[in-house]
């Protein structure tokens, strides 16, 4: 099947996506639901995801229910189709209002768990029973617990998606991206907490584009100081021991598998040398300058024996002089915006 004839053959829909409008949207996702045809799919998914990079198309999708469409598409058996749909979402996810929305579409794909809950409460089984995307049911706060649950399994499920893609895959960037953009709201970040380990095994093993993607939602976390802890507490890729391949459904327990691993990781230090990457190397002091900011605003609640000698803590701020020959180093980079950000840090000392 030809996916421009099918499109195309009434002359109604636009080859440019920023020509796009609520109808032409419209037909596209009855298309992307009605068809399964993998390369329509992903065509369809293609054209959505560069429409959503407009602020008022990201509204129109919300609208059309297109985010349940593409959802569906994240739980589709080829690689291909998943990381267009998470390409997709995460484009629509720089708009708050579509976060939201993703969180009551993930929390519907188990309305019938919801409703297993409540089947003695016929009020609320007919408010669930009526509810859709734009208009979710009023239920009792131990439902609203529940539905936050669902959503949890939905950012872990993503992260499933980044663990078991190919090592710098278009797939695993996608997942990442898609985080990216989740974690600029910090009332995410509980549930990524368990996942900062793999995090930084990502960072030592992939390429300029993992570590740059990594780096992105790692920033992101550092400026919430109630994530510190957690990253400071993280072990280090040059010292602890990564896995080739950690098993996300059961996150809690990557760090402790970690441990146990035999392939020595690149050392987080590197990160800091002269002939990285500009991009790799300005959000690694970017990371640096928010933690060193949380740990002096917490005014001693920081305290470095809470920390062993493995941890990012150690690496960084500890009594290793390593770290700080790296940064007197780079004050002689040739790039100024790099110079600025290692004077930040020095006078943060």
């Amino acid at each position: 099947m030809d996916f421009n004839i099918l499109l195309f053959e009434n002359g109604d829909l636009p080859k440019s996506t920023d020509s796009l409008d609520a109808n032409h949207l419209q037909k596209l996702i009855q298309l992307l639901e009605s068809t399964d045809d993998p390369l329509i799919q992903e065509q369809i998914l293609v054209t959505l995801s560069n429409s959503a990079a407009f602020s008022e198309n990201q509204d129109i999708i919300r609208n059309l229910d297109g985010l349940s469409v593409i959802g569906k598409m994240v739980s589709d058996s080829i690689p291909k189709v998943k990381e267009k749909a998470l390409n997709a979402l995460n484009n629509l996810s720089m708009n708050v209002k579509n976060q939201e929305e993703l969180k009551t579409y993930f929390a519907g794909m188990k309305k019938a768990e919801i409703c297993h809950l409540c089947r003695g409460d016929n009020e609320i089984m007919l408010r669930i029973q009526k509810s859709n995307l734009r208009q979710p049911p009023v239920i009792p706060r131990m439902l609203h617990l529940w539905l936050a649950k669902i959503f949890q399994e939905y950012i872990v499920h993503i992260c499933r998606e980044i663990e078991s893609s190919p090592l710098d895959s278009e797939l695993q960037l996608a997942g990442l991206r898609l985080l990216t953009n989740m974690s600029v709201t910090n009332s995410y970040h509980p549930m990524l907490t368990h996942l900062i380990p793999y995090f930084f095994h990502l960072l030592s093993e992939g390429n300029e584009r993992t570590q740059i993607q990594v780096l992105k939602v790692l920033v992101n976390l550092s400026a919430n100081p109630a994530m510190t802890r957690h990253l400071l507490g993280s072990q280090g890729p040059g010292h602890c021991m990564c896995v080739c391949s950690c098993s996300m459904h059961v996150a809690r327990n990557v760090a402790g598998r970690m441990e146990n691993s035999t392939l020595q990781a690149p050392s987080l230090l590197s990160l800091f040398d002269n002939c990285i990457n500009k991009d790799v190397l300005l959000r690694a002091l970017v990371f640096v300058t928010n933690l060193n900011k949380n740990m002096k605003n917490a005014r001693g609640a920081i305290i470095q024996d809470q920390y062993n000698e493995d941890s990012i803590f150690s690496v960084l701020f500890g009594d290793s002089t390593q770290y700080a020959q790296k940064l007197a180093s780079l004050l002689h980079h040739p790039d100024t915006e790099v110079k600025e950000q290692v004077v930040k840090i020095i006078t943060q000392q």
